[in-house]
């Protein structure tokens, strides 16, 4: 049954009611929301804003790290230019600089995730509790293996 049908047969239904009880129903309507959207129907903006929010708060977040990351690698280019001066090849400096950079992403990484995950618990822990379902919310494992490559 399709949302129209469903609002037709509730009008019919209502239009019976205030014909029978015209004190109390009089001056009254109904309409048919799916739940998803009766669930949300508050928070759909804020909801919105906070997804904006946390899309700035992640640029803000990368251009930090690659900020750092060249600064890094300022810092580092006298040092690459000695090592280089003592006969270390180029590759060997290169497979250095990827692995020293593989290291601390993967270590933001497990930190990240870690974090993350401690958030929500003690969100989940902090929420009211007639929080329409809270208890769902949850890191997707699935998820992070897949981010993860």
């Amino acid at each position: 049954m399709s949302i129209q049908q469903a609002q037709a047969e509730l009008e019919i239904i209502h239009n019976n009611l205030i014909s029978r009880y015209p004190d109390t129903d009089a001056g009254s309507g109904v309409r048919i929301l799916p739940l998803s959207e009766r669930v949300v129907i508050g928070y759909s903006q804020t909801i919105w804003l906070l997804g904006v929010a946390a899309g700035c708060l992640l640029l803000i977040s990368a251009a930090n790290v690659s900020n750092l990351l060249y600064a890094r690698a300022v810092e580092r280019r006298q040092k690459m230019s000695i090592r280089s001066a003592l006969g270390g090849t180029r590759s060997r400096l290169l497979t250095q600089s990827l692995l020293e950079t593989g290291f601390l992403s993967l270590l933001g990484a497990i930190l990240g995730a870690g974090i993350a995950i401690l958030a929500v618990e003690i969100i989940k822990k902090l929420a009211p509790p007639d929080l329409y379902r809270l208890a769902e919310v949850n890191i997707d494992l699935n998820a992070l293996v897949f981010v993860a490559g």
